[in-house]
């Protein structure tokens, strides 16, 4: 049995599926696994514990109630990479699975080089057992990684004949190029800062326009959805923005323009 919270999405798995998109019809129901695809087997459901994000007692009691049987607990430290954890509330899951001796897993693919340099766990001092990267690490290139405990990774060295590990993109060199390079950008002097900063303003800057123009809406502190297509602004529906070291400030005005000329005609 794995563990996993409600709205977390970790890949076209179907464990991972499960609860990852319920509807509100569905969540009235309280916290149970509801299949995330059409043909996920019972046994997937039987074997899926979902748990609620940024509710440490629920998720403390429903651990604790299946800790002989849970192989891992694996989450979003930051749901949906914008949805930021209580404070209390990574440090809480931490414990409880240190206690339970239940590997803890940080999906970072959304949140790494993202909310920190170091990821979510270097920004809330909590530390995983294993954590997952994506193609972030890869400049953008298909790419991917798990890191973490050393007793666990060497359960996964192709050496040892006793763990199957490959894909197409496996120490692809182009990625590889892609990543280096991208390191390099984010430990440029101010680089990484300069981010933060920039993705602040421009999640400032939407709070005023939307408040002047008397929208109902909140800015997640990393941006928001706004369909802005037609104004030379793509986002990918319900994903918010993601801004690079490429975004400059006439970028950013850009930005910030469109979604004003968008209010207004709506």
């Amino acid at each position: 049995m794995i563990a996993k919270f409600e709205g977390h999405y970790h890949g076209g798995v179907d464990e991972f599926l499960v609860s990852h998109a319920p509807s509100k019809a569905e969540t009235d129901g309280g916290f149970r696994p509801v299949s995330g695809s059409r043909g996920t087997p019972a046994h997937v459901l039987e074997n899926t514990l979902v748990l609620p994000f940024n509710d440490l007692a629920e998720t403390e009691a429903r651990i604790r109630g299946h800790a002989d049987r849970l192989a891992c607990v694996i989450m979003e430290p930051v749901e949906r990479s914008y949805i930021a954890p209580d404070p209390e509330f990574l440090r809480g899951v931490r414990e409880v699975t240190a206690r339970n001796d239940i590997p803890l897993i940080f999906d970072e693919v959304m949140s790494g080089f993202r909310v920190a340099f170091g990821g979510a766990q270097h920004a809330y001092g909590v530390t995983p057992d294993l954590t997952c990267l994506g193609k972030v690490i890869g400049g953008g290139l298909p790419c991917g990684a798990f890191l973490g405990r050393s007793d666990i990774l060497e359960l996964a060295d192709p050496r040892s004949g006793e763990f199957f590990h490959s894909g197409t993109f496996a120490g692809y060199p182009p990625a590889m190029a892609a990543g280096m390079a991208t390191l390099d950008e984010l430990e440029a002097p101010g680089g990484f800062e300069g981010l933060l900063e920039k993705t602040q303003n421009l999640a400032a800057e939407f709070e005023r326009i939307v408040e002047q123009r008397h929208v109902r809406a909140r800015v997640p502190r990393v941006g928001t959805v706004f369909s802005l297509l037609e104004r030379g602004i793509f986002v990918k529906p319900a994903k918010p923005f993601y801004l690079s070291t490429a975004h400059d400030d006439a970028a950013i005005r850009q930005t910030i323009e469109a979604l004003d000329d968008a209010l207004q005609v709506a």
